[in-house]
C-alpha cells in the first residue's frame, strides 16, 4: 500500500473521528506551528527550534513526552516503535502545519525505507528544504 493511499485512508479516518468529538475537545485542538523564515541566515538560526518543533508534532501524534525521542535515531528504531501508519500521521501533521507538500519520493523510495530511516531531523531537514523554496 502505497503513502498516498494510506494518507487517504488516514484522512476518511480523522474526518470521521473529528466529526464524532464532542464541540469542546475539538476546541482544543494543537494550533499550526509557525512558519520558518527562509533567509538564509535566519534559516540557520532557527535548525534548533524547527528540530524542536518537528519533534513535538511527531511526540503528539507517537503520545509520548518530546523529550523521549532521540532526534538523530529513526522512530522505528525508539523504544516507543513508530509504524508506518505513526509516519503517515506525522507526515501528514507536518504538511499541515507548516503548509507544504512533502512527495513520496522525497521521503524514501518505499514504505519499508521510510519506516526504518526516518528520523526527527531528516523530516526537519525535508521541511526547511519546502520552506525555502
Amino acid at each position: 500500500m502505497s503513502i498516498r493511499s494510506i494518507t487517504l485512508l488516514m484522512l476518511c479516518l480523522a474526518a470521521a473521528v473529528t466529526a464524532a468529538m464532542p464541540d469542546n475537545v475539538r476546541a482544543g485542538q494543537r494550533a499550526a506551528a509557525p512558519k520558518a523564515t527562509t533567509g538564509s541566515n535566519v534559516v540557520r538560526s532557527i535548525d534548533a527550534k524547527l528540530l524542536e518543533q518537528v519533534r513535538k508534532i511527531a511526540a503528539d501524534i507517537l503520545r509520548v513526552k518530546p523529550r523521549d525521542i532521540a532526534v538523530d535515531v529513526p522512530l522505528s528504531k525508539q523504544k516507543f516503535r513508530a509504524d508506518d501508519l505513526d509516519m503517515v500521521e506525522i507526515v501528514m501533521a507536518l504538511e499541515e502545519a507548516y503548509k507544504i507538500e512533502i512527495p513520496d519520493n522525497e521521503l524514501g523510495r518505499d514504505n519499508k525505507e521510510i519506516v526504518s530511516t526516518m528520523s526527527v531531523r531528516k523530516l526537519a531537514e525535508i521541511v526547511a528544504r519546502k520552506q525555502s523554496k
